[in-house]
């Protein structure tokens, strides 16, 4: 998360959601954070984020591919969704211990 100075809230990072916008004509475009191959371990994957910032009556949203897009606020409603490729990973094999 990031504030201005006097406390307001500037942009956001997440994994766990997405975000479905819908425009004036009720077309819905979908952003989700993405899961790719780990850079640390091939064997891996992780979660690349999406960042939402708020703009002056505008949202933009930069994806997981760093494509960035500007919504008005006036125009589009936006939803918060639960991404559906997020999951925690675990080494955990048992946890009697």
């Amino acid at each position: 998360m990031k504030f201005t100075e006097e406390g307001a809230l500037l942009s956001v990072k997440t994994i766990m959601t997405g975000f479905e916008l819908e425009n004036e004509k009720g077309e819905i475009t979908k952003v989700y954070p993405k899961r790719r191959r780990s850079f640390l371990d091939i064997d891996k994957s992780e979660m690349v984020p999406v960042e939402i910032s708020f703009l002056d009556k505008m949202i933009e949203i930069q994806d997981s591919d760093g494509w960035v897009c500007e919504y008005d606020l006036q125009k589009t409603k936006v939803v918060s969704v639960y991404n559906p490729q997020y999951r925690t990973e675990s080494s955990c094999v048992s946890c009697e211990s």
